[in-house]
């Protein structure tokens, strides 16, 4: 579904046919059901966000839960690869 409106959103651009809120809403609706369905897969990860409770307890529980959807979504062909940076200490810090 998504590779068809990728290639439709580019036919349409490039034929300059104005429709940004049927692409906002058509991403905000895959989005959902995209966090819907690795929810599904991994319920821990709202348990895992919302039981830390310092700053960096956060970002180091987001990073993983970063990891764990960006892996499923690979897995399931949505995507082709990624990858994150890990921020320096100092960063983390200035916070």
């Amino acid at each position: 579904c998504y590779v068809h409106f990728r290639v439709y959103n580019e036919i349409l651009v490039r034929e300059k046919v104005f429709f940004p809120s049927f692409k906002n809403d058509f991403e905000a609706s895959v989005g959902k059901l995209i966090l819907k369905s690795t929810l599904k897969e991994q319920p821990s990860l709202l348990q895992d966000l919302a039981s830390e409770t310092t700053l960096n307890e956060r970002l180091t529980n987001a990073l993983v839960a970063s990891d764990i959807v960006a892996t499923l979504l690979q897995n399931k062909g949505l995507i082709d690869t990624w990858e994150r940076s890990i921020p320096p200490d100092d960063d983390i810090e200035d916070w």
